[in-house]
């Protein structure tokens, strides 16, 4: 999971420099929780669950779930969801940028999301934020 979630923090990191800082792609505990240092739109990346499908006692697959979070600060609200730099549009950027992509992880030979959560605004009148929730599923063959 370390080397996939660092594998995906790169990609982001990469592919999405035209609306997020770099620094604005990090690694995070809670799907609420955003650095104070982070500017918006933000991406949060935080491990999923791994479920294994064993085929034989030495040959696997592990599916491993990472949830990718991105958040933007509301200043009009039809702009934050539907605009330009909006939370649906960020987020089909971050899809567009991991889906299929295998990110040189020996065995891996699936990636694509499996379900995005609708989007959620939350914080004070001053500083409200919307997000969104995406899961992106890896599956990968393994042997002992």
């Amino acid at each position: 999971m370390r080397d996939l979630l660092l594998a995906v923090q790169s990609r982001l990191q990469s592919q999405l420099t035209a609306n997020v800082r770099a620094l604005d792609i990090f690694f995070t505990e809670n799907e609420d929780w955003v650095p104070k240092t982070a500017k918006y739109p933000a991406i949060g990346i935080k491990d999923g669950g791994i479920d294994f499908d064993w085929e034989t006692s030495k040959k696997y697959k592990q599916i491993l779930s990472v949830r990718l979070i991105v958040w933007v600060s509301i200043k009009k609200l039809q702009e934050s969801l539907i605009g330009a730099n909006g939370v649906l549009v960020l987020t089909g950027n971050v899809i567009n940028a991991l889906v299929n992509q295998k990110l040189g992880i020996s065995g891996v030979y699936r990636a694509f999301p499996t379900s995005i959560a609708e989007s959620e605004t939350f914080g004070q009148e001053s500083d409200m934020v919307q997000k969104q929730v995406t899961i992106f599923e890896y599956r990968q063959e393994c042997t002992l």
